[in-house]
């Protein structure tokens, strides 16, 4: 079942809309954003390598809405990037789970 988070229409703005993009894409491998969690947070617990452009960008929006066309392609890149990283995490982790499982 989705979170409360992912009830909503995906929001207009551009950026907040790949963020929201994002949080479903990773909810599909089990990589999902908890409700208590901040962008940051969320990055870290998972285990993104550098973030922070996207951090930066989505708080730029968050806080004053402002942000160029060419900006936005390049977040749009970065976060295609981060999608790529999270397929990768999964991918590690049921490894990992599979040789767990398979030493006992």
């Amino acid at each position: 079942m989705l979170s409360r988070r992912f009830q909503h229409i995906a929001p207009e703005n551009q950026i907040r809309k790949e963020i929201f993009h994002l949080e479903r894409h990773a909810a599909k491998f089990d990589l999902g954003r908890k409700e208590s969690e901040s962008l940051p947070e969320w990055f870290d617990r998972i285990g993104l390598k550098d973030p922070e452009k996207i951090v930066d960008a989505y708080e730029i929006v968050r806080y004053s809405n402002n942000m160029s066309t060419q900006s936005v392609e390049k977040y749009k890149h970065a976060v295609d990037q981060i999608k790529k990283e999270i397929k990768r995490i999964h991918k590690e982790n049921l490894k990992r789970k599979q040789a767990k499982k398979n030493s006992k």
